[in-house]
């Protein structure tokens, strides 16, 4: 259907794919627009479609920004990106021994990548290392409410090098708690 609507750019990226990772919203929405039927509300169905097309863009246009950034990169620096993206929070003296580039080269396009926004530099002296994405808080002070009927939230991590802390969990149970055991 959206090739036939001019959106070409679906067959480069897989909706289906984008579905499956986020399944159990998929059926939850599903489930939830179906309950009242015959005269359903589609809205919520609506906004997980488009997105879901939100998503694979997003995907489609980091494939092209890395693909025009390698096209602008020496072969050493497309090694070294390369290895980074593979290998995230990797170190210069690390690179250079496995890439057998001398370490002064090593240090000189690394820098050169983070300056050219090819590579993300985290840390200093000793602790520097370097990844292909920039590593971005995305949410902070999260509060879920569970019931009978929503037993269970997900959430996606942005970036594929992301990393979560759980600093608090608190439970508030919604009924009076008169012994320990129940």
């Amino acid at each position: 259907m959206l090739l036939n609507h001019n959106y070409p750019w679906i067959q480069y990226v897989s909706l289906e794919h984008e579905i499956e990772k986020r399944k159990s919203e998929y059926y939850s929405v599903l489930l939830e627009c179906q309950q009242h039927r015959p005269g359903e509300n589609v809205n919520l169905w609506t906004s997980f479609f488009l997105s879901c097309l939100r998503n694979i863009q997003e995907k489609l246009r980091q494939k092209r920004e890395v693909q025009k950034t390698e096209n602008q990169m020496s072969p050493r620096e497309k090694m070294i990106f390369t290895y980074v993206d593979h290998h995230p929070g990797t170190k210069s003296s690390k690179i250079a021994s496995k890439l057998n580039i001398p370490l002064p080269t090593v240090k000189r396009l690394l820098a050169e990548m983070t300056a050219g926004n090819f590579l993300a530099k985290y840390g200093s002296g000793t602790g520097t290392n370097y990844t292909t994405e920039k590593l971005t808080q995305i949410k902070s002070n999260v509060a879920m409410t569970f019931t009978q009927t929503v037993l269970s939230h997900e959430f996606q991590l942005k970036n594929k090098h992301s990393f979560i802390a759980i600093k608090k969990i608190i439970l508030t149970p919604k009924f009076d708690w008169n012994k320990p055991d129940d």
